[in-house]
């Protein structure tokens, strides 16, 4: 049983940090676009993910 919870943590440790590290490379590529003034693909996609309710949760109930 403490095995299973174990391995749970971990996972959700696993997926929370590739989370906050998605949402860190968002930010900055979002950043970028803003200073050089070109269009990213990557930049569309960044501001997706920071605009999503469920990244909104992850960052008020995980970080603060």
């Amino acid at each position: 049983m403490t095995e299973n919870i174990a391995i749970e943590w971990e996972s959700i440790h696993k997926q929370t940090s590739l989370l906050y590290h998605s949402i860190v490379l968002a930010t900055i590529l979002v950043e970028i676009e803003h200073i050089i003034r070109i269009s990213n693909p990557l930049a569309e996609w960044s501001r997706t993910l920071l605009s999503s309710t469920q990244t909104k949760i992850c960052i008020t109930q995980c970080y603060g």
